[in-house]
């Protein structure tokens, strides 16, 4: 009977640390959480693209509409798509061809849309080569590791009559080929 007595007191001390325990660990614990998703893709080619250049953000900044009049330009901002881990043994050069909305004025330019407008985005590639839309860069020598392929953007007055302010927004896309 004391045995009994005993392993009852020793179930019920220990029901008891247990629940403090748990207790303790739900409160202190849980100070915030969620999840992580992970994305991309497998690609058939001798580089792998840097993760922060397959949807990058080009920021051309606050330009006058005067200094935008008779075809006038904002300053030219340099970005650069970036190749990882290349592989240039039997593939050595890269061309990336780009697309979008050519601007309504001057199909040289890729169109903005948004409030502003009598602009376009101008595109250059390494070799100071303007890119329309459906143009494709000049070749980019690869080496073994890491390369980059050179471009520069900024706004240009498509010679509408008027240029508008307002905010814009524009999207030109690429899709590398390798020789």
């Amino acid at each position: 009977m004391k045995l009994s007595k005993i392993v009852v007191a020793m179930g019920l001390g220990m029901s008891l640390v247990s629940g403090m325990a748990n207790a303790a660990a739900s409160g202190a614990g849980n100070q915030g959480g969620g999840s992580v998703h992970f994305t991309g893709s497998i690609i058939n080619a001798p580089c792998s693209v840097n993760p922060e250049d397959s949807d990058k953000t080009v920021e051309l900044g606050q330009v006058a509409n005067s200094a935008l009049a008779n075809k006038g330009t904002s300053t030219p901002v340099p970005f650069s798509i970036r190749l990882e881990k290349c592989d240039a043994t039997t593939l050595t050069s890269v061309t990336a061809m780009w697309s979008g909305t050519p601007d309504s004025t001057d199909t040289k330019l890729f169109g903005i849309s948004g409030d502003a407008s009598g602009a376009g985005i101008a595109l250059v590639d390494g070799a100071n080569k303007q890119i329309a839309p459906g143009d494709t860069t000049d070749a980019t020598k690869l080496v073994n590791g890491n390369n980059e392929i050179q471009m520069t953007a900024y706004l240009q007055g498509d010679g509408a009559t008027s240029v508008k302010e307002g905010d814009f927004v524009a999207t030109a896309t690429y899709a590398l080929s390798y020789q």
